[in-house]
């Protein structure tokens, strides 16, 4: 085998969607985000057109984001707003992920790639022992969230992923068995 099977499969089956308000103080690295990265363009994607664009907010950069995304929420919806304040404030650390299409692939195959680079920043997120949420607030598909992030036109978010340590104990959780899920179409009954 050419790697640890094991290793590889308790990674993938420990990796925990964790909301920040879950996180400690501990500050996430810089390093530890540009190896998050790094896995990330591994992911698949269609005719090679590397459609993920990562804008990372740290320190003074995640003042940014706490004093501009909490407007950008209705005003008749006080409790998200107050929900997205209060994850701005526990977490050091934003991966904000975009696509960026090309004419070579169509749009929903772009998205799909990004979707497997996230996963891939969630599982390196894990191997460090870093807790990850990847939020898809609505205010996201807006010409205002572009704006106040200056992202260029051609980008649209598809999330944004939220890097914390985690307080207490990982998380655990489980699936359903494979039968449930799953159609053997090859196999004689």
């Amino acid at each position: 085998m050419k790697f640890n099977l094991s290793e590889i499969s308790g990674l993938i089956q420990s990796r925990r969607t964790i909301t920040p308000e879950h996180y400690t103080n501990r500050k996430v690295h810089k390093e530890q985000i540009e190896k998050m990265l790094q896995n990330a363009v591994w992911a698949p994607n269609h005719k090679l057109t590397q459609p993920w664009r990562f804008h990372v907010y740290l320190e003074e950069g995640m003042g940014i984001l706490r004093e501009t995304l909490p407007s950008l929420m209705p005003e008749d919806q006080p409790v998200k707003r107050e929900r997205i304040t209060s994850r701005l404030n526990c977490t050091s650390a934003v991966v904000v992920v975009c696509v960026e299409a090309s004419e070579k692939a169509a749009m929903h195959e772009e998205e799909y790639a990004v979707a497997c680079a996230i996963q891939n920043i969630m599982l390196t997120a894990t191997a460090y022992g870093i807790g990850s949420f990847w939020a898809t607030p609505g205010f996201i598909r807006s010409e205002k969230f572009n704006q106040t992030l200056n992202l260029p036109a051609k980008q649209r978010c598809l999330g944004i992923v939220y890097l914390g340590y985690v307080e207490g104990e990982w998380p655990t959780n489980h699936r359903k068995p494979l039968e449930y899920v799953t159609e053997w179409n090859s196999v004689k009954k």
